[in-house]
């Protein structure tokens, strides 16, 4: 049986773009210096799917 690929995208609703970008500057920093851009294209991408939870556990009291 074949898992269902995950769409990858770094849409994020508009009321989570703040945290995203907050998240994702920190992310890039430490990619740039510890992995590279594979890596931090996937941090970004998992970020965004966070961002796009509801409720999002990344935002308090969710």
């Amino acid at each position: 049986m074949s898992m269902a690929k995950a769409k990858k995208s770094e849409n994020v609703p508009n009321t989570m773009l703040s945290k995203f970008d907050a998240i994702v500057a920190i992310t890039d920093d430490f990619a740039k210096q510890h992995l590279n851009d594979e890596y931090a294209q996937l941090i970004r991408f998992a970020t965004a799917a966070l961002c796009r939870k509801r409720p999002s556990p990344l935002c308090p009291g969710s």
